[in-house]
């Protein structure tokens, strides 16, 4: 399953841009990896819908090696790279872009691979919002239980609004005037 929500908040002095994946089946999934894509749709000048994808880069809980037991975090890190760079939260309101989430894996008990795929359209995606963590140590079972009634839950936290370029540059300055 995919969170209902991508969100947008700033981790260690980036905007990144998350969204998360969780097993709702009974057997484990091995050998997984998770894609994104970023589909801006322009109508040219006759209305007909054209569209442009580009990959965006993803790390998966900062690991590149995707153990899927608990529900994973694809993060994407709002950099001179990413197409959301000069992107502020209102711009994104404004935005016509889907993001298109693919995962895929294999059954680990059948061999079977197994592919499903989720996109986040603009108000789909949620500035300045933290997940919360879906799962706690139970006593009882001597391990961690995965609450999937919290999997999309989110809780707001304090983001800058403006775009990553600007933010980019303000740190920039900042570390500057320091010098001087």
């Amino acid at each position: 399953m995919f969170s209902k929500y991508a969100i947008i908040n700033q981790r260690d002095g980036n905007l990144c841009m998350m969204f998360r994946v969780g097993n709702t089946r009974k057997s484990r999934i091995i050998a997984s990896n998770i894609n994104a894509y970023l589909i801006k749709y322009v109508a040219d000048g006759i209305d007909l819908l054209n569209y442009h994808q580009i990959k965006l880069d993803l790390k998966v809980d900062a690991s590149d090696d995707v153990l899927f037991i608990f529900p994973l975090t694809a993060v994407h890190k709002i950099d001179q790279r990413s197409p959301f760079f000069n992107v502020s939260a209102k711009d994104l309101l404004k935005c016509n872009v889907e993001i298109l989430v693919v995962f895929e894996g294999t059954i680990e008990s059948t061999g079977q691979p197994v592919q499903t795929k989720s996109s986040y359209i603009s108000n789909e995606i949620l500035w300045g919002r933290r997940y919360l963590e879906p799962y706690y140590y139970k006593k009882s079972k001597h391990g961690f239980v995965i609450d999937f009634s919290k999997f999309d839950e989110t809780y707001r936290v304090n983001t800058p609004l403006c775009t990553a370029k600007e933010l980019f540059t303000y740190y920039k300055n900042r570390s500057l005037r320091r010098l001087h």
